[in-house]
């Protein structure tokens, strides 16, 4: 039995001076000093003018627009623009994101683009992003919207369509905070 009790014995100290050893190669503990960070969340804001685009009559399939709106930073911060419209409106219609072919009964086309840009965006249910770059406080941008007309449907049909614009952060780049 001494045999073991000692083999039992020598692991024990040899285990202790295993962990006395690691703990003098680590050295004294690490000093730390905290961190305070202060932040203050702001809200972010667009105004737009003219507030309404009245198309007027219509026919189905034809393209209305661009009608030339401005969009000003009203927040205390940089901020990107947001746009998006209904998902449908009152009577069923909904938005698609082509201008080719005939479009289905009762769905519609409504794009956006920044001043001096030809090739508008396809303004959706989700948010799309107007600008990509940040827009100053009190800063303003100049955009477009065009309006395509559902394919035939059961005329006349009368529609308000609510496009909205929102600020909000710009876009990450790739592997930016965006990603986390």
């Amino acid at each position: 039995m001494h045999n073991k009790e000692g083999k039992v014995r020598r692991a024990w100290i040899v285990l202790v001076v295993a962990v006395a050893l690691a703990a003098a190669l680590a050295g004294p503990a690490a000093a730390t000093k905290d961190i305070t960070v202060s932040v203050t969340l702001v809200e972010l804001g667009v105004d737009v003018s003219p507030e309404a685009w009245n198309i007027g009559l219509i026919g189905p399939t034809v393209i209305a627009g661009p009608a030339a709106f401005t969009a000003t930073n009203v927040s205390e911060v940089e901020e990107a623009i947001v746009i998006w419209c209904d998902a449908s409106s009152p009577s069923g219609w909904q938005p698609v994101q082509s201008w080719g072919g005939v479009p289905p009964l009762n769905y519609y086309a409504m794009g956006a683009a920044l001043e001096g840009q030809e090739t508008p965006t396809f303004v959706y249910a989700n948010p799309v992003y107007l600008t990509t770059t940040a827009v100053a406080p009190g800063a303003s941008i100049g955009f477009s919207l065009w309006f395509r007309a559902p394919g035939y449907g059961t005329p006349p049909s009368s529609e308000t369509i609510v496009v909205t614009l929102a600020g909000a952060a710009p876009p990450s780049p790739p592997g930016g905070p965006g990603d986390w």
